[in-house]
């Protein structure tokens, strides 16, 4: 199965595969060694090592794969994306766009509307400056 590559809150890198949300932990001129992002919360030993945009070592991990917080941080990505493609478009139509684009039981875990239009106020006064 293929990887996606997505960014957090922060715009730095995450990893989905198979279900999980892999976070940056190492990288060496050859690899780069990805966590689960559940390590912190459940103690979770999964990894994934990367080479050359190739999947060389998938290990287990110890919960099972979350698809609807996949697709949460894949919304938040696509929405953030419409934001910055769409400058003077309003959040509102923003957020209905991306909204629009989504399957519905992944709705339901979404951040507050309010909040969701807020972020996007936050990115495109950081595009004016």
């Amino acid at each position: 199965m293929a990887f996606e590559m997505l960014k957090t809150e922060r715009e730095k890198n995450m990893l989905s595969f198979n279900g999980y949300i892999f976070v940056k932990e190492k990288e060496s001129d050859v690899k780069s060694i990805w966590k689960c992002n559940q390590y912190f919360k459940n103690k979770c030993r999964g990894r994934v090592h990367l080479s050359d945009g190739k999947i060389l070592k998938s290990t287990d991990h110890n919960h099972v794969p979350n698809s609807t917080d996949t697709n949460v941080k894949k919304t938040l990505n696509l929405l953030k994306e419409i934001a910055t493609n769409n400058v003077d478009a309003s959040s509102h139509s923003v957020v209905a766009t991306a909204l629009s684009q989504i399957p519905t039981e992944c709705a339901a875990e979404l951040p507050n509307i309010n909040r969701l239009k807020r972020t996007i106020q936050r990115l495109l006064a950081t595009a004016y400056t």
